[in-house]
């Protein structure tokens, strides 16, 4: 999984369009077989802290290229769902201190900026990470 990451950050081949749809789906399929299983431990909060980085890397890298090349909505759909499921995990206790300096409920808040409820959320968590 870990492996997947550093195919996609390596300088010497940059992300493009290719490489991005053979990650996402590969990471898709991760995801759906961490819910079918119901898999809920520190495994599923690693894979999805991976899912996550690699949305937000991917709507950086491939954000400027036309809409025929790259889906900036889908790719923010499917970042946002795996945010939103990693913080579900972190809450129930799953694995608390993988999110220790709070990168996830960062990405969740810039995500959704000018939304109310995410905003509401941000103001409910823990001082640390306010």
């Amino acid at each position: 999984m870990f492996a997947v990451f550093r195919f996609v950050s390596d300088p010497a081949a940059p992300l493009d369009k290719s490489r991005y749809d053979f990650v996402f789906d590969r990471l898709r399929a991760v995801r759906q077989d961490l819910s079918v299983r119901g898999c809920r431990d520190a495994r599923a909060v690693a894979s999805l802290r991976v899912c996550v980085r690699f949305h937000l890397y991917a709507g950086y890298r491939l954000g400027p290229l036309p809409a025929s090349e790259f889906d900036p909505v889908t790719n923010f759909r499917h970042g946002l769902e795996c945010v939103k499921t990693l913080l579900g995990l972190l809450q129930e206790g799953q694995a608390a201190a993988v999110d220790p300096a709070g990168e996830m409920s960062a990405a969740y808040l810039m995500l959704n900026l000018g939304s109310h409820e995410s905003t509401k959320w941000g103001l409910a968590q823990d001082q640390s990470i306010r």
